[in-house]
């Protein structure tokens, strides 16, 4: 199955609606292949069953975060044009600590953290500015919602970093 490009036309209720659908390759009525389409109603994607941290939890803790970088925005004009875009995401520890070795953060940082033990599976919410990143928060995803599963942050946007420090690892 594959996502098709236009959208299905379905009457509901006396409506006519589009509809995202999933194109196949099976004989419809008309005995063409790729006749047969779907409209899907739910997805359902697994997860690696140690991931037990969900993205809402994580989402509101990003939130609270964002909201103390506004109430520092308000107080330096100059810390930030504009409020940071956020792009979160589940990652490795892995993949993370790849993106640190090409990061440009200073070298002392940078060794702090390819040197700390990482779980598996992590969140990544990197507040962007300018398509950059300025600020990261990371989240284990492999703990549980009544533990602290606050990783760490990453300070890199320089004008962030004299009111925040670069790198803050939790132990």
């Amino acid at each position: 199955l594959e996502f098709a490009a236009e959208p299905l036309h379905i009457e509901e209720n006396g409506e006519q609606r589009e509809k995202l659908s999933l194109r196949s390759s099976w004989c419809g009525k008309d005995g063409k292949p790729g006749s047969v389409r779907f409209v899907p109603e739910a997805v359902v994607l697994p997860l690696y069953h140690k991931i037990r941290i969900a993205f809402p939890p994580v989402f509101k803790q990003v939130l609270q975060c964002d909201s103390v970088i506004e109430q520092l925005r308000s107080i330096f004009p100059s810390l930030l044009d504009e409020r940071l875009e956020w792009d979160v995401f589940l990652a490795t520890g892995t993949a993370f600590k790849e993106d640190i070795r090409r990061s440009v953060l200073a070298q002392n940082d940078r060794c702090a953290l390819l040197e700390r033990p990482l779980p598996r599976f992590m969140w990544r919410a990197i507040g962007l500015k300018d398509e950059a990143p300025a600020i990261e928060f990371l989240f284990d995803a492999t703990d549980i919602e009544q533990g602290d599963y606050r990783i760490g942050m990453v300070v890199y946007d320089p004008a962030l970093q004299q009111h925040l420090g670069t790198v803050t690892l939790d132990t």
